[in-house]
């Protein structure tokens, strides 16, 4: 999983998108992401990190386990329980 599929599978997830719209924007999102160079002084610092190290192994099995957990904290934070503040007395 990298940067950009780590995206687009919250947005799935979260963002009621029809199936056109949301393929639409993947395709343009992996066409953007597949013309970064890391090489390339030009672009910005940032993005260029983020595609180099987002096409190492290890950093793709970490965002493949990080959306486990975002996906969670979105859902928290879209539902919250109400939990913490049961008890003030």
């Amino acid at each position: 999983m990298d940067f950009i599929e780590l995206i687009f599978a919250l947005l799935a997830k979260f963002v009621p998108l029809n199936s056109v719209k949301m393929t639409r924007l993947e395709n343009d999102g992996k066409a953007w992401y597949a013309e970064i160079d890391p090489e390339d002084e030009k672009q910005h610092q940032l993005v260029r990190k983020i595609k180099s190290l987002g096409e190492q192994w290890y950093a793709q099995v970490a965002m493949a386990i990080a959306f486990i957990f975002l996906q969670r904290a979105i859902f928290d934070f879209l539902n919250p329980s109400g939990d913490d503040e049961e008890e003030e007395d």
